[in-house]
């Protein structure tokens, strides 16, 4: 689940909020709380204290350079409409 499942809901998640809002910063921002919030209810409750892995810092990474790439993209697209 840990492999698979979390990088993709929090990616997806932050990617859903950039489409929402249109900012680009708002997709690593949600993608790190998510990717936060479940370490700390995994640490919390398998280990009975607080911890971060590097996913923490690996999955804002990626979603940012998604939302990124997705911005460029729309935008060249707009170009080429006009």
């Amino acid at each position: 689940m840990q492999l698979f499942v979390v990088p993709v809901l929090t990616i997806g998640l932050g990617i859903l909020g950039f489409y929402l809002f249109k900012k680009l910063y708002v997709a690593p921002l949600i993608t790190l709380i998510l990717a936060v919030g479940y370490d700390a209810f995994y640490f919390a409750f398998t280990y009975h204290q607080f911890g971060l892995s590097s996913w923490d810092i690996i999955l804002p990474i990626l979603s940012f350079l998604i939302a990124y790439a997705l911005n460029a993209d729309e935008k060249n697209a707009n170009k080429a409409a006009k």
